[in-house]
């Protein structure tokens, strides 16, 4: 086709809604994340945690890997695996603080959120979903009180954008009612 001979409607058409960026960037990233050729023993940062993980295996029929983070195992899409890092970039810039575990062995299936501000309580629930999820839980709560409600919904957005929650919702009135959100965390 000749240059001239390119269609004028190119140049009219609408620009894609934000959902529709948004649906290609998702389909433009996933096909960047396919074309990478992991390997076990390489450190990878994991969509959704704080922390890097090792690769043990890849089933490549089924698009998923085993990943070692600390000492958890889990099964995770090859979609979830990110950019591949050196075995001692655990403590790189992109990462805010590095998550605490308890060293007791006890594992919290509650975090209370009261008198935090936002963003220090959207910190403290990151961590925590990453503690969840590397111990195995499948339910946890975040109490967060019912004060002007700027915090139950700066939380609740972020559950919404986690990877690894399944659903959530407020707890019974007798437990909290809206003052505590009840997760539930996807688990295999």
């Amino acid at each position: 086709m000749r240059a001239d001979a390119v269609p004028d409607t190119l140049s009219t058409e609408r620009s894609p809604s934000l959902d529709e960026r948004r649906v290609l960037l998702s389909i433009f990233i996933s096909e960047i994340r396919t074309a990478v050729q992991y390997e076990p023993g390489q450190y990878v940062r994991l969509e959704g945690m704080s922390r890097s993980a090792v690769i043990e295996s890849i089933d490549a029929e089924r698009k998923r890997a085993y990943v070692r983070v600390g000492t958890m195992g889990l099964d995770v899409p090859l979609d979830r695996l990110g950019e591949i890092v050196p075995p001692g970039d655990i403590r790189s810039e992109d990462y805010r603080k590095p998550v605490r575990w308890r060293t007791s062995g006890a594992v919290e299936h509650e975090v209370d959120l009261h008198g935090m501000r936002v963003e220090e309580a959207l910190e403290r629930v990151e961590e925590f979903l990453d503690s969840a999820i590397v111990n195995g839980l499948a339910t946890v709560k975040i109490v967060h009180g019912y004060g002007s409600g700027r915090l139950r919904t700066a939380v609740r957005k972020a559950l919404e954008r986690h990877p690894y929650v399944r659903d959530f919702h407020f707890g019974d009135p007798i437990s909290g009612g809206p003052g505590l959100t009840i997760v539930h965390m996807k688990t295999g």
